[in-house]
């Protein structure tokens, strides 16, 4: 039997323990691992999420996180002062009010879910370039799909030529206004009276809105319009000012909106359009004040106007074109069928180069200028000298005159012949001093 080692004294022992334990971390202390940290595609740890919100989205200046599903996220929790992109392969959820204050690009196919205090305002010194294509649009939506579940995308003070919004679907917003406006709208540009705005609008989807599609205020405008769908929405389909009123084209779809008109503010016009025929009409809201403009109106087109509404001509270089056709003739209405019901077209100076096959109705509200109330009024002192071409067309339902035209206006021979009347109260055409 082989000798057995001597025991160890009780001092031998404790100076072995000692030494263990100088060679072991602190309780709770973790030893450093130079692998660390993981590996961006590795699978991440609870410690990794830390500060990610519920669904696993980290906020803004940390990097995008794999959620459960292996989706990477990211929140945006704070104004954009410095020029970023937003990539396609992220989910980016916005939980708060967004100033942007940089150029803000936005890469086709990326998707953008708004919590319902959020939104995105483009500010004087922010840009927002949001190109998606046909097979990979850009989405701006609410986490709740339901309309007025955000509050929308405005643009306040940017008038950066650079701001395009293509390919884009807006969704589910109007939950409140923006930008110092009275109405909501999933998009806004322009704020109030007081700021700019100015985007180019092309291949858009703009629907589900609590409110309007669009909405522009007198300060708004459009430096490209085409291709666009706005549907379903809660009002109008768009909302903007009568300046803005050529920017619209025909190849977009108005239709299907809780309000199916294009809702238009009175404005001074001062750059050349066409107001097309579109499949809902225009309600003219205010006075309408074409000045240094060329305004052709379209065949078939159609104005119903408030009540007290009118549509001026009051330059000497304001003209406009009606250019109506036997088949579809422009139509000037009240949105009641009301004698009086609006002031009418009132032509205090410039020149209407044609008023053909038009109908024009339930005018004659007030008196304009020197004039009498009238469904048309031509003329207004001495000091003015319009020019009018009135021909095969059709005045009726005038609580004053179907026309009215002062001595010092001039008219085609004929006038009164060449044109019909019905139902006026006051007489259907009338030149003054003529025998």
């Amino acid at each position: 039997m082989a000798d057995l080692p001597a025991p160890l004294s009780v001092g031998t022992c404790l100076v072995a323990l000692l030494a263990i334990s100088l060679t072991m971390p602190a309780c709770g202390e973790v030893e450093a691992d130079p692998d660390w940290p993981l590996d961006s595609g590795a699978a991440s740890s609870d410690a990794d999420t830390q500060g990610a919100d519920a669904g696993g989205a980290p906020p803004d200046g940390a990097s995008p996180q794999h959620d459960a599903d292996g989706e990477l996220r990211q929140d945006i929790t704070e104004d954009i002062d410095d020029d970023r992109t937003l990539d396609a392969d992220v989910l980016y959820r916005v939980t708060e009010s967004i100033d942007i204050n940089a150029m803000l690009t936005i890469e086709p196919g990326t998707r953008l879910e708004f919590e319902r205090q959020a939104d995105f305002v483009v500010r004087s010194d922010g840009i927002f370039v949001a190109e998606g294509t046909e097979a990979d649009p850009i989405v701006f939506t609410g986490v709740d799909q339901e309309p007025g579940s955000w509050n929308g995308l405005a643009f306040r003070g940017s008038e950066a030529p650079e701001n395009v919004l293509g390919h884009v679907i807006i969704e589910y917003a109007g939950r409140q206004p923006l930008a110092g406006n009275d109405d909501a709208a999933n998009l806004t540009i322009g704020g109030g009276i007081l700021r700019n705005g100015l985007v180019t609008v092309t291949n858009a989807i703009i629907r589900h809105s609590a409110a309007h599609g669009i909405y522009m205020s007198e300060r708004g405008s459009l430096s490209g319009f085409e291709g666009n769908l706005i549907t379903s929405n809660a009002s109008a389909p768009i909302a903007l000012p009568a300046s803005e009123l050529g920017h619209l084209d025909t190849d977009s779809s108005y239709g299907d909106n809780g309000d199916e008109v294009i809702l238009v503010a009175g404005a001074r016009i001062d750059l050349d359009g066409t107001w097309h025929q579109l499949e809902i009409p225009y309600k003219m809201v205010g006075n309408t004040d074409i000045r240094d403009a060329v305004v052709t109106i379209d065949a078939g087109a159609r104005l119903e106007f408030d009540e007290g509404a009118q549509l001026t001509l009051d330059s000497s270089d304001a003209v406009a074109i009606f250019d109506g056709s036997v088949t579809d003739p422009i139509v000037l209405t009240g949105g009641e069928e009301v004698p009086g019901y609006w002031n009418g077209l009132f032509v205090r100076n410039g020149h209407i180069q044609g008023l053909n096959h038009t109908v024009i109705e339930h005018g004659g509200r007030e008196a304009l200028g020197n004039g009498e109330p009238a469904n048309l009024i031509v003329g207004d002192n001495t000091l003015r000298t319009p020019e009018v071409t009135v021909l095969d067309s059709f005045f009726r339902g005038s609580a004053g005159y179907g026309i009215w035209v002062h001595d010092a206006a001039v008219v085609n021979d004929g006038i009164c012949d060449a044109n019909s009347f019905e139902n006026n109260d006051l007489g259907d055409c009338e030149i003054e001093g003529a025998d």
